[in-house]
């Protein structure tokens, strides 16, 4: 199957009937953040890095400021291939939030996601925090860096004209962040919450609230040896679980259902 939207101009053909895992990225990267998912997690899976607007090969468009604005496109432009249902959707700190609500969108379009995997990241409430648009550029780093990744010798932020790029989309994303309200719509289907040991910003603990927001409290949750960016360390365990629940999950649906 030729693949015919930007938000998966990462890879170029993908198997009709093959299973997907659809992967966003988490504030200020692209969809070469899942550069190395697809060894990683082996034959049978397709992984569909999402290719958000603003960055990598669309960084000429214009970037999305609004989280129910992102789940709807991606939705939108992926549904043509998850038809099947043969598919999930992962989330990265920010992309965890986009996840959720995108693997809702789904469910509006009448397909359903196996799983909603949601890594390093929980609702939360930022009423009480100033808003990064008021943040002049040191302050705003150094609320960026809390969550580890990036420092001064970055090379993204080295240069002035890499800089402005870059913290001009890290502000973008921290807005979906910053401003998204949840709208009392809970996820149909299970939800599983990953998170590193050591994330200075995150806790697996924290994270349990999630069972609030996903209908039958379906939710489990995996903690990792790592900090906020445990993924790149572990990323052959992390894949080895989401194989594993999704195997796990599609024969309950099958031994109560009937699905093939």
């Amino acid at each position: 199957m030729n693949i015919s939207t930007p938000y998966t101009d990462y890879v170029k053909t993908i198997s009709e009937d093959s299973y997907k895992l659809i992967c966003i990225p988490c504030a200020g990267a692209g969809a070469s953040f899942y550069i190395n998912w697809q060894k990683a997690i082996g034959s049978g899976v397709d992984i569909l890095p999402v290719a958000l607007p603003g960055r990598e090969k669309r960084l000429g468009e214009e970037l999305i400021h609004d989280c129910f604005q992102a789940a709807d496109e991606i939705a939108d432009a992926l549904l043509p291939y998850v038809r099947n249902g043969n598919f999930s959707v992962f989330g990265h700190s920010m992309g965890g939030i986009i996840a959720y609500e995108t693997a809702k969108s789904f469910l509006r379009h009448g397909v359903s996601p196996d799983i909603c995997f949601i890594s390093s990241t929980s609702i939360e409430d930022w009423s009480g925090v100033t808003p990064s648009e008021e943040l002049d550029d040191n302050e705003f780093f150094r609320r960026v860096s809390q969550f580890g990744g990036i420092d001064e010798s970055s090379e993204l932020i080295r240069y002035p004209e890499f800089r402005n790029i870059f913290m001009k989309i890290l502000r973008a994303d921290f807005g979906i962040i910053e401003s998204y309200k949840y709208d009392s719509k809970k996820l149909r289907c299970p939800a599983v919450c990953l998170c590193g040991d050591s994330d200075p910003m995150e806790t697996i603990e924290n994270m349990r609230s999630w069972k609030n927001y996903v209908e039958d409290e379906n939710v489990v949750y995996l903690k990792y040896n790592g900090d906020h960016f445990y993924l790149n360390k572990q990323l052959e365990i992390v894949c080895r679980d989401i194989r594993e629940m999704i195997c796990v999950n599609r024969t309950k649906r099958r031994d109560l259902h009937g699905i093939r």
